[in-house]
């Protein structure tokens, strides 16, 4: 899965939802310190900044429409600290202009034919209960309706479900203290989406012995990660008094400059809690946000700030693997395959190579049929002493042989050919199959009846040139497209291997299997 995130902040999204393997295409950060955060922890992610022009940039092609939209709109505007102004408060309006990106990203990818996007929020309860009715505005917009929806009592429930004519909607609070950090801090959680193969209810929803899940009330702070060894947490209450139960407030942007939590040390001493017990409690590892900034090391307020404003990575860690439980098994139409060939008795031309090699039955046993849409292109690459293997793996898969797609013809950076010399002459080239299953030529946007020969210098053992990868991405633009046996990661493509950075997560080899 590839996402978007708007008001990135300092990306517990990204920190949660990495272990899925999914991908993050942008953020959108416009305050300065998160901001570097990110370029920091994530220097290859563009930051495209202002949030309420991507929806413009996402419909003129120049910004990728991703499968997931996820953002936290400023919740000042909705909680008790920033006065409840809601919808009247310029921060509030984003939370539309969210809307706005949402509807500019499902019309572009229906355009491409591919399912329309999930939408991940998250806010303060206070937005359930704000005189200007700004939940319901945000519901009526996100379902598409002509009018705000109105709450059935004062305010909107801690849990519900809506329908209109463009998304179904969920949302629900959860307290992060019931996922392993010891804060409280209850959020909003909405799911929404037009997809017809996810229901948002059951995403958020779930019974306490569903999947063996355990009741919260079973699983109170006292199982919360530990923060402060030695120490007691002495947690400022309400009533101006202090408790010691082993949790802390919910951590706030403002605490930087008024924090009342207290830490009393092992010899009786008295602190306030530290940036890197502000980043566990969310969740977060340790020094996340200690980076050089403005010229040195960061003071501590930017850090209390930014962490103050976060999502709990806990929590979206959850909220990622519920979408993952539910969604279906993604399905791809282009299929782009480099299978680390075993030569068994054959030359293995004295190379020592730097990944595992499968044999051929291993590879026949690998379950990519279970990934390949019904009408999809499988494109393999094979030397020409294994020809004959690869049509057997090809069938395996469930793909019939078409043609030699393309022919790459080797040459070293000398501009000498590339090849190596066995009883039967050179073998200087490789060649890329195509395979098909079902009917693949109407997914096709540009048509290529010839096989090309092309002459590329040869980079690392084993790795193809761009060129060819580029060829395939213009033949199906708009098609679901995934490398296997990827050993980088590439723009518009999904990528499954052990050496590739945020490969994406699949079961296609049983446990015995090797790769």
């Amino acid at each position: 899965m590839r996402y978007g995130s708007v008001c990135s902040g300092i990306e517990a999204a990204s920190l949660a939802w990495e272990p899925l393997g999914w991908t993050p295409i942008w953020f959108s950060e416009i305050e300065p310190f998160p901001s570097a955060v990110l370029a920091h922890r994530w220097p290859t992610v563009t930051n495209l900044g202002d949030m309420t022009k991507i929806a413009e940039l996402v419909r003129a092609g120049s910004v990728e429409a991703p499968d997931i939209l996820v953002g936290g709109t400023p919740c000042q505007a909705f909680s008790v600290a920033g006065l409840r102004n809601g919808l009247a408060d310029a921060r509030g309006q984003l939370t539309l202009s969210y809307v706005e990106l949402a509807d500019a990203i499902d019309d572009t990818r229906r355009q491409r034919g591919e399912k329309e996007s999930i939408i991940v929020w998250e806010n303060v309860p206070g937005v359930l209960s704000s005189k200007d009715n700004a939940f319901g505005c945000f519901l009526a917009a996100l379902a598409g309706e002509d009018e705000p929806l109105v709450p059935s009592g004062k305010k909107w429930t801690n849990a519900g479900y809506v329908s209109g004519p463009k998304r179904a909607i969920a949302w629900i609070i959860k307290d992060a203290q019931y996922f392993g950090v010891a804060q409280q801090r209850r959020r909003v959680l909405l799911i929404a989406s037009a997809r017809n193969d996810l229901n948002p209810a059951k995403v958020l929803f779930e019974l306490e012995s569903y999947s063996g899940s355990v009741s919260p009330d079973l699983i109170r702070s006292k199982r919360c990660t530990t923060t402060i060894d030695g120490s007691s947490l002495y947690r400022f209450r309400r009533t101006d008094s202090y408790i010691a139960d082993g949790l802390s407030s919910t951590l706030s942007a403002r605490d930087y400059k008024d924090a009342r939590d207290l830490v009393v040390t092992g010899d009786g001493r008295v602190r306030k809690l530290l940036p890197v017990e502000y980043e566990r409690l969310n969740g977060f590892s340790d020094n996340h946000t200690l980076i050089n900034y403005k010229g040195k090391l960061v003071t501590d307020a930017p850090r209390y700030k930014a962490i103050g404003n976060s999502m709990a990575v806990n929590v979206m860690h959850w909220l990622g693997q519920r979408i993952a439980d539910v969604l279906p098994p993604l399905l791809y139409d282009v299929i782009y395959a480099d299978p680390p060939w075993q030569y068994g008795s054959k030359p293995n031309r004295g190379v020592l190579l730097d990944y595992s090699t499968m044999s051929v039955a291993e590879l026949c046993g690998m379950q990519v049929k279970s990934i390949a849409s019904q009408n999809a292109a499988l494109f393999m690459w094979v030397t020409g002493a294994m020809v004959s293997e690869a049509l057997i793996v090809g069938a395996a898969w469930g793909f019939k042989f078409i043609r030699i797609d393309k022919v790459w013809e080797k040459k070293k950076h000398t501009g000498s050919r590339h090849g190596v010399v066995g009883p039967w002459g050179m073998n200087d080239a490789e060649f890329l199959l195509l395979f098909t299953r079902g009917k693949v030529c109407g997914n096709q946007t540009e048509r290529n009846q010839y096989t090309v020969y092309e002459e590329k210098y040869t980079g690392t053992h084993s790795g193809k040139p761009h060129f060819f990868r580029e060829q395939i991405e213009r033949r199906f633009k708009n098609a679901r497209r995934i490398e296997l046996f990827a050993r980088t990661s590439s723009p518009g493509w999904d990528v499954w291997g052990d050496q590739a950075p945020n490969a994406t997560r699949l079961s296609l080899i049983e446990p015995e299997g090797v790769l």
